[in-house]
């Protein structure tokens, strides 16, 4: 499940994993039109966000 978090991006729990937080980008709140279209990625891009809590 992932949510907004307090501290920017989305907080992403799941109870097999450890929580993590990542970019906005990393997230589709919707289905895409083309399933095969990659997603953009933006130039020197994060993929994890530190802290998480």
């Amino acid at each position: 499940m992932g949510s907004p978090s307090d501290l920017g991006g989305v907080r992403i729990e799941h109870f097999e994993y450890v929580p993590c937080r990542v970019p906005e980008w990393r997230v589709r709140w919707e289905e895409p039109v083309d399933l095969d279209t990659p997603p953009e990625i933006p130039v020197d891009a994060q993929w994890k966000l530190f802290p998480t809590d």
